[in-house]
């Protein structure tokens, strides 16, 4: 879809992304589907639980390196 690694937003093993722009993730799929609506340059705000703890991230989607 292009966008950017997880890794560039300090995604770590085992975080859940529970939120994204205030929609309910339930499985991966979803995750997908939302974010097959967007586009490089929207600002994502998510929310994930990392180690027990609810986290909030922002971060603006960029295009995939060719």
């Amino acid at each position: 879809h292009g966008f950017g690694s997880a890794t560039s937003v300090n995604f770590k093993p085992g975080d859940i992304v529970l939120e994204t722009n205030d929609e309910r993730v339930n499985d991966e799929e979803s995750l997908i589907a939302l974010l097959s609506e967007r586009r490089a340059g929207d600002i994502l705000r998510l929310k994930i639980l990392r180690e027990r703890k609810l986290m909030n991230i922002q971060l603006q989607l960029e295009r995939r390196p060719e």
